[in-house]
């Protein structure tokens, strides 16, 4: 059912038209891209450069989202291929404010977690898993454009121009965003928060640059994002389909393994359980 309802929202992707913007404030031009672009709902492709799974680096990993940024909604699909004797899967995550939800798929059918076909993790508020795995809320909600677009919108305290590259026949305006991590943690919330929080700590740094490509009607429609100390390598995206039309439901509370604060082993059983081991 996920499956079908991500290559139904993907379907409603449009083309790109217009001539890259220009501002004699970039930050500015960048910020309100990222506002303007998060007030619709859109479609990401996307694709993990070095990230490890199953405990090998892959040079190329490559996934398809839809997400709706005022409800804080968000599916994703992320392609895995086969290594370590396991076959190629299929991941799909939801994104809550406060939760994070994921399944896998095989050609036989979903994999159990302990006889469960979905695993949900509370990213925040109480039973935060933060304590038992530390890391965590920043390697899930990185996978997101949300992410790197939030931290643009409540942080961004710089940006250079990159030149007006053509992409696809798209006159395009290319920025490398500087962006105050400590500024954007202080206005987010929930997951958010604890994600960005957690980047301070893996990155030891307070500050993070992500390339941005702003297209004519403004929106942002591509973005460069790494992600040290995450496990993930970098992240690229490709954002198109705005106005897509999202399904709202989600996996029956009877099909769900539920990780938080007060499970059990819950880190350890987190880590059993999720692809990508942390760096």
């Amino acid at each position: 059912m996920r499956a079908l309802s991500l290559l139904a929202v993907a379907a409603v992707a449009v083309g790109l038209a217009g001539c890259g913007g220009s501002s004699s404030d970039p930050a500015k031009a960048v910020t309100t891209a990222a506002k303007t672009t998060m007030a619709q709902a859109l479609v990401s492709d996307f694709t993990l450069h070095g990230s490890k799974l199953y405990g090998k680096v892959h040079a190329k990993i490559t996934g398809r989202g839809a997400f709706s940024f005022g409800p804080e909604l968000g599916y994703e699909r992320i392609d895995l291929p086969a290594e370590s004797g396991k076959p190629t899967a299929r991941e799909f995550l939801d994104f809550l404010p406060a939760t994070f939800l994921y399944t896998r798929s095989i050609s036989t059918g979903p994999v159990l977690f302990n006889g469960k076909s979905w695993v949900s993790v509370t990213l925040a508020g109480a039973g935060s898993v933060h304590s038992l795995a530390p890391g965590f809320a920043y390697q899930a909600e990185a996978l997101s454009p949300e992410f790197a677009l939030d931290e643009i919108v409540w942080g961004a305290k710089s940006a250079k121009s990159l030149g007006s590259p053509i992409v696809n026949h798209v006159p395009m305006a290319k920025y490398l965003v500087s962006v105050d991590l400590d500024q954007a943690m202080s206005k987010a919330t929930g997951a958010m928060k604890a994600a960005i929080g957690e980047e301070i700590t893996a990155t030891g740094s307070h500050t993070t640059s992500i390339t941005v490509w702003v297209d004519g009607p403004g929106h942002v429609v591509q973005l460069t994002v790494p992600l040290p100390g995450s496990g993930l390598g970098s992240i690229s995206m490709t954002l198109s389909g705005y106005g897509a039309k999202l399904p709202t439901t989600l996996p029956a509370d009877s099909t769900i393994l539920k990780i938080t604060g007060q499970t059990a082993a819950g880190g350890d059983l987190l880590r059993s359980t999720w692809i990508f081991p942390a760096s």
